[in-house]
C-alpha cells in the first residue's frame, strides 16, 4: 500500500512539474482553449461567442465526443491585453490544450512566437496575421477559412462586376477602424488599385468608432463612387449613418462581415436596405448544423443562452469557428492513432478536404502551403429583415493578388529567422 501511495504521489509531482500527462482512454478530453475579451473592446461579440462555443461542446459531448474525446471549453477574460493573453496561454498549455485560439489580433501576435517554439497550433480564424496562410513560413499557425484579405478581394470583385468590370478612374473610400484589423487589407486593396486603375483613399478613425464626423467631411470631399467600411461593433452602424448623411447611396456602401443585424436596427431597417457586406459564415437558421443544435441542444433544454440568438450572424460565426476542431481531431486520430498529440493535430490541420462547416462556409481544403483553405466567401445585402446572399460561395478572381501580397509579407517574416519547433509529421 505504501509503495502504491508513493507511486501516485510521484506521478502527481511529475504532472505538476512537466504539465498534464497524456489523457487516459477512459477520460479523454480535448480542450477548446478560447480566452476572449469580455470587458473592453470585443464585448459586443464575446458573450454570444461564449454561448455558441458552449453549445457546440454540449452537442459534441451528447453525441459521445469525437473519436471518444470529450470537449471541454476553457475561457477567461484577457481584456484584449497581450500580457494577460500570454498568461492564459501558459495556463492552458500546462492544462494540456494543444490548439490555441486567442480571439484577438493583438493577442494572436503576442502568443505566435510561443506557439511556434512550443509546437502548439495557433488557430486564428477572423483575426491574427493574414500572411499566416503561407504554411511554409508559419507551420504552426492556421487562419483557416477566408481571411480578411481574401474577403476584401471578394468584395472588390463585386464592385468590379457592378461597374461592368471597369474600375479605371473610379474612386473608392476605405473607411476603417485604426487598428491592425482595420489596416490589414489595405495592402491588398492598394495593389488591386494599381492593377485595375481605381483610386483608393483611406480614412481611419480611433476605436471604438462612435465618433467619426470629422473623417466623413473628408470622405465627402473625396466624392467616392464606392465606400468600403472596415470596422466592428458600434463603429459600423455609425459609419453607415454617416455615409448616408453625407450623400452616399445605400447600394454603394459596402462592408466587412461585422455589419450586423443589431447595427441595421440602429441605422433603421428600412433605411439600411441595399447595404452590402462580404461574409465568410452564413447567418440564419436554415443551415443543417444550426438546425441540429436547435433540435439536440435547445430541444433538450441544455442551451447555454437565449434561444433567440441562435441563427444570428454572431452566433453562427461562433459555431462556424468551432466545427474545424472536431474535424482535425477526427483526422488526427484516424490517420495517426492515439494518443492525440499537438504534432498530429498540426498535421491534421493541413489535410482538411472540402469541409464546409456544416453548411456555414465555402468548402475548405488545406495543404502544407495553404493554411487558409482556399479563401472562399460570398456577398450579401440587407433586405430589410435579414442579410440575403447576392452571390454564391466563391474564391475571388483576384486571389492571385491576395497570395502575392501574403507571400511577400511571409517571406520577410521567414527571412528574419524566427525560431520554431520543426514538425515531426511532414504532410506530403
Amino acid at each position: 500500500m505504501k509503495k502504491i501511495l508513493i507511486a501516485v504521489l510521484s506521478a502527481a509531482l511529475l504532472i505538476s512539474a512537466f504539465g498534464a500527462a497524456p489523457v487516459l482512454a477512459k477520460d479523454k478530453v480535448f480542450y477548446l482553449a478560447i480566452p476572449q475579451d469580455y470587458s473592453k473592446i470585443y464585448t459586443f461579440l464575446s458573450r454570444v461567442w461564449e454561448k455558441g462555443y458552449r453549445d457546440y461542446a454540449t452537442m459534441i459531448n451528447m453525441e459521445g465526443g469525437v473519436e471518444g474525446y470529450r470537449f471541454e471549453f476553457l475561457s477567461a477574460d484577457h481584456a484584449n491585453e497581450p500580457q494577460r493573453g500570454i498568461e492564459l496561454y501558459e495556463q492552458y498549455k500546462k492544462k494540456g490544450a494543444m490548439i490555441m485560439n486567442m480571439a484577438s489580433t493583438p493577442l494572436a501576435h503576442a502568443v505566435l512566437p510561443r506557439c511556434m517554439k512550443d509546437g502548439i497550433s495557433l488557430y486564428t480564424p477572423m483575426h491574427g496575421r493574414g500572411d499566416a496562410v503561407i504554411g511554409d513560413a508559419f507551420p504552426w499557425v492556421f487562419p483557416l477559412g477566408a481571411t480578411y484579405s481574401s474577403k476584401s478581394a471578394v468584395l472588390l470583385e463585386y464592385i468590379y462586376n457592378q461597374e461592368s468590370k471597369n474600375l479605371k478612374g473610379k474612386k473608392i473610400a476605405y473607411v476603417h477602424i485604426d487598428t491592425a484589423f482595420g489596416r490589414e487589407v489595405i495592402p491588398v486593396l492598394t495593389r488591386l488599385g494599381q492593377k485595375l486603375g481605381y483610386k483608393m483613399r483611406t480614412f481611419g478613425y480611433p476605436p471604438p468608432g462612435n465618433e467619426q464626423a470629422s473623417i466623413w467631411t473628408q470622405v465627402r470631399r473625396f466624392q467616392p463612387d464606392w465606400v468600403i467600411l472596415w470596422g466592428a461593433g458600434i463603429g459600423q452602424s455609425v459609419a453607415v449613418k454617416e455615409a448616408l448623411r453625407n450623400g452616399i447611396p445605400i447600394n454603394r456602401i459596402t462592408s466587412c462581415d461585422w455589419l450586423l443585424e443589431q447595427g441595421m436596427k440602429i441605422v433603421g431597417t428600412e433605411k439600411a436596405k441595399g447595404v452590402v457586406r462580404v461574409e465568410g459564415i452564413a447567418p440564419g437558421r436554415d443551415v443543417p448544423i444550426i438546425q441540429k443544435i436547435l433540435k439536440e441542444v435547445y430541444g433538450a433544454g441544455k442551451g447555454a443562452g437565449d434561444e433567440r440568438i441562435v441563427g444570428s450572424t454572431l452566433y453562427n460565426v461562433s459555431i462556424g469557428l468551432s466545427l474545424p476542431y472536431a474535424e482535425v481531431v477526427r483526422i488526427a486520430v484516424k490517420k495517426y492513432g492515439e494518443p492525440l498529440t499537438a504534432d498530429k493535430l498540426r498535421a491534421a490541420f493541413e489535410q482538411i478536404k472540402d469541409f464546409n462547416c456544416g453548411g456555414l462556409t465555402a468548402p475548405i481544403t488545406t495543404s502544407p502551403t495553404d493554411h487558409e483553405g482556399g479563401g472562399g466567401a460570398r456577398v450579401s445585402t440587407w433586405d430589410g429583415k435579414q442579410f440575403a446572399p447576392l452571390t454564391g460561395w466563391h474564391v475571388s478572381q483576384f486571389r492571385d493578388t491576395v497570395l502575392e501580397v501574403a507571400r511577400e509579407s511571409a517571406a520577410k517574416y521567414k527571412a528574419a529567422g524566427h525560431p520554431f519547433k520543426k514538425p515531426s509529421i511532414i504532410v506530403k
